[in-house]
């Protein structure tokens, strides 16, 4: 299923990380799931929250800067090998379709998993559903 992820760009200094989970706390949404791909300036907070629109907006009246993108969700099993059998399955799909994954990225929480599988630039393409 096509859910919305928000991504947050975070400068490297104490305190950014728990003024985003504030600001969303004072909304009442609720981080489902989240990375961060960190350097030392600077970080990229991704989220599956409960509300994206709303997180999308008091976010940026808090001065972040802030996006939304579609991404794909997949319900998993909790076993070994099963990434490996979601990345096998969309590899297929790509070869299938002539999709060309430029962006992929993960979220695991509580038995899912969420990627990106899009052509940068171009509306999001979807891989069949499929319980794996």
């Amino acid at each position: 299923m096509k859910i919305q992820q928000i991504s947050v760009f975070l400068e490297n200094k104490p305190g950014r990380l728990a003024n985003v989970a504030l600001v969303l706390r004072e909304n009442k949404i609720n981080i489902r799931a989240l990375t961060i791909a960190d350097t030392s300036d600077f970080g990229i907070l991704r989220m599956i929250v409960s509300k994206p629109e709303l997180a999308n907006d008091v976010l940026k009246k808090a001065g972040f800067t802030v996006k939304i993108n579609t991404v794909i969700a997949v319900e998993i099993d909790d076993r070994e090998g099963i990434f490996y059998d979601i990345m096998d399955m969309c590899d297929k799909e790509r070869a299938q379709h002539r999709i060309h994954l430029l962006v992929r990225g993960a979220i695991f929480q509580q038995g899912h998993t969420v990627f990106t599988d899009r052509k940068r630039g171009q509306s999001d393409r979807s891989v069949r559903k499929e319980r794996v």
